[in-house]
């Protein structure tokens, strides 16, 4: 499958994988990193990992497989760096990976 593909079915609660990217239907990650996910009203969920998400990872996951989960998910976007409700998320015990 595209990647294109993987974003489609994922939109469509369905599984699919490319080289990179994963949707388990419910799910949608770029490497180990989910970047995608389905609230509780059904609705998929792009979390935008871009550096105007405030969340920038990879050239690969933030220009490529997360714009394919924006472009289904439209128009909703969550910053990951943020809860739903806008606050910081509690990050404590968790490391994030450094970007070089």
């Amino acid at each position: 499958m595209t990647n294109q593909e993987v974003a489609q079915a994922w939109a469509r609660g369905k599984m699919g994988h490319s080289t990179n990217m994963y949707s388990s239907g419910q799910e949608l990650y770029s490497y180990a990193l989910r970047i995608g996910f389905t609230d509780a009203d059904g609705n998929k969920v792009a979390e935008d990992h871009t550096q105007g998400g405030g969340c920038f990872h990879s050239m690969t996951t933030s220009g490529k497989h997360v714009n394919e989960a924006k472009a289904v998910a439209y128009p909703h976007v969550v910053r990951p760096d943020r809860d739903v409700w806008g606050s910081e998320p509690d990050w404590t015990g968790l490391r994030r990976r450094s970007v070089r």
